[in-house]
């Protein structure tokens, strides 16, 4: 049996494998700058070095990145790449050693205290405490200060490269120093832009999550409320819908007033607007979660949206040329759902007479749905209640205040998107995008699990 090893979350794996990646550019940025200084002082500056030796090392730190960019990248190209975890901490952690024992046998070989690029070590050591866990950090950080006691005792002297001797000699070693303080600033700063785009990055990622699960929360909370209310309400309102029936016989039978029949005719048809509702809550609040996925075209998709939708004739479809056949692997039922219901909003928006645009296209592997109408709009404080629950523009009955939190729901679940935008007097727009398939089928996932 091989090493046990910790498990890591998909957040750790995650910050794992994009130090990895970070790690092998600046692996390859740091030959690249030793190779260059290396032939300047030999070629240009005629310094009398060991340029053998220097190149081995330089060669070492270039097959070795280029193995492991090799393997990162086998890695990356696996439909399901495995979670790196502890191994990739561990790989770091050799790295960072590795590069510091060669870091010091470049400066063995060029001089060792008196080489200008001793800076180095202080990048180095910023790299150790922000890629490595706090413990290996301080072991390397001593590591690296033993490295450069080393250096001390035993190093090959280059006269040129020694400070106070004047001339040419003391201007050469000014170069140097310049062109070590600019790489070890320029890494520093590409580190600080990185660590910065990072945090920006998680910070918007994580209002996003929230966000998502904040929609989920509130739709599973309105599942089950329409749930209980189902089963509460369901046996009254079948007695009530019977006896009204039997009361209604009878009135019928016993010639009472036509006033008195309407009264009880109102009280069925309540009724039944009540068990309506109640179906209507449990459909929207999430009845096609356990959908499975399957394998469909864009035309079955829009034929599928269509159906159901009254006035089909005021939807006027705009396909991009050979977006018909673009495949999908979702849940049909539920897009389909999702998208007529955005449909029906831009029709009661609407005037009599006037059309709702969809607008279908592809993008970079992505569908997208533009769904268009110019109704009335809404005003930015409606705007941002608008997917609320339970919060509707319409009149009493004509809607739950549900189909725009369903909608985007829906949609992040598939990995999608949806952007809403209106204006007063304008109209109102929203963008949907989902995911085209791509070949790798989704296989028998469902909905939930989405």
């Amino acid at each position: 049996m091989g090493p046990r090893f910790r498990q890591y979350d998909e957040a750790q794996n995650e910050r794992v494998r994009l130090n990895l990646g970070w790690l092998i550019k600046l692996r390859w940025a740091a030959v690249s700058g030793q190779l260059l200084a290396v032939l300047t002082a030999w070629r240009i500056f005629d310094v009398a070095l060991p340029v053998g030796s220097l190149f081995a090392v330089i060669g070492i730190a270039a097959i070795t990145n280029l193995l492991l960019q090799g393997w990162f990248r086998g890695m990356e190209a696996k439909p399901k790449a495995p979670a790196i975890g502890q191994r990739g901490e561990l790989l770091i952690l050799a790295l960072m050693v590795l590069d510091m024992g060669l870091l010091t046998a470049l400066l063995y070989l060029s001089g060792g205290p008196s080489n200008p690029f001793v800076l180095v070590y202080l990048v180095n050591m910023l790299l150790v405490a922000v890629l490595v866990r706090p413990l290996w950090s301080a072991i390397l950080t001593i590591l690296a200060l033993l490295c450069y006691g080393f250096l001390f005792l035993e190093h090959q002297a280059v006269p040129l490269l020694e400070p106070g001797s004047g001339g040419e000699r003391s201007g050469l070693h000014l170069a140097a120093l310049l062109a070590a303080f600019l790489t070890a600033a320029g890494t520093l700063l590409y580190f600080y832009i990185r660590v910065t785009l990072e945090l920006d990055r998680f910070e918007k990622a994580l209002a996003r999550s929230r966000q998502a699960q904040e929609r989920s929360a509130k739709l599973t909370a309105m599942a089950t409320l329409a749930a209980g209310a189902a089963h509460e309400l369901s046996s009254p309102l079948s007695t009530i819908a019977i006896v009204s029936s039997e009361l209604l016989r009878s009135l019928e039978a016993q010639e009472t007033s036509e006033e008195d029949m309407e009264d009880v005719r109102l009280i069925r048809r309540e009724v039944q607007r009540c068990r309506r509702i109640l179906d209507q809550m449990a459909h929207d609040a999430g009845e096609s979660t356990g959908e499975a996925f399957s394998s469909f075209s864009v035309e079955e998709l829009v034929e599928a949206t269509l159906d159901g939708v009254r006035n089909p004739e005021r939807i006027h479809v705009h396909l991009h040329p050979g977006i018909l056949a673009e495949p999908l692997h979702l849940p049909l039922r539920a897009v389909a759902q999702a998208l007529r219901g955005l449909l029906k909003n831009a029709l009661d928006a609407s005037a009599g007479s006037e059309g709702v645009q969809l607008e279908v296209s592809a993008e970079e592997e992505r569908l997208i749905l533009h769904v268009r109408d110019e109704g009335r709009g809404m005003s930015p404080e409606i705007l941002e209640q608008a997917e609320n629950p339970f919060f509707t523009t319409k009149e009493a009955g004509q809607g739950m205040g549900m189909g725009l939190l369903l909608t985007r729901t829906v949609l992040e679940r598939l990995g999608g998107t949806m952007e809403l935008a209106s204006e007063m007097g304008v109209g109102t727009s929203v963008r949907l995008t989902l995911p085209l398939m791509t070949g790798d089928a989704q296989g028998s996932r469902t909905l939930a699990e989405g």
